[in-house]
């Protein structure tokens, strides 16, 4: 799990990272001038790529490590559990809360 951030970066560069991406992951498919996409492959592999126009964000995940996978349920089961909690609070409870 992890993430790289390319602040000054051209458009070219880009389209490299992007095009290697998509060849390595996609087997050969290739999505055209897109600066936002996500690949989730047949390796457990995630990747997200986004070119905001300030900086080229790439996030990838493995899901081949059961340590982190139990990790990251347990956190996500939690969050839904606390956000269906809320959702049924009375509107001047939650207000209170923020």
């Amino acid at each position: 799990m992890g993430e790289y951030v390319f602040k000054e970066i051209n458009h070219e560069t880009i389209n490299k990272i992007s095009n290697l991406l998509q060849k390595k992951y996609l087997d050969d498919i290739l999505i055209e001038g897109t600066d936002d996409f996500y690949i989730e492959n047949k390796d457990n592999t995630i990747i997200y790529f986004s070119y905001t126009g300030f900086a080229l964000i790439l996030r990838y995940y493995c899901r081949k490590d059961t340590q982190i996978n139990n990790i990251l349920e347990e956190y996500y089961t939690e969050m839904r559990t606390t956000s269906g909690d809320i959702k049924n609070e009375h509107p001047d409870e939650l207000y209170d809360k923020l």
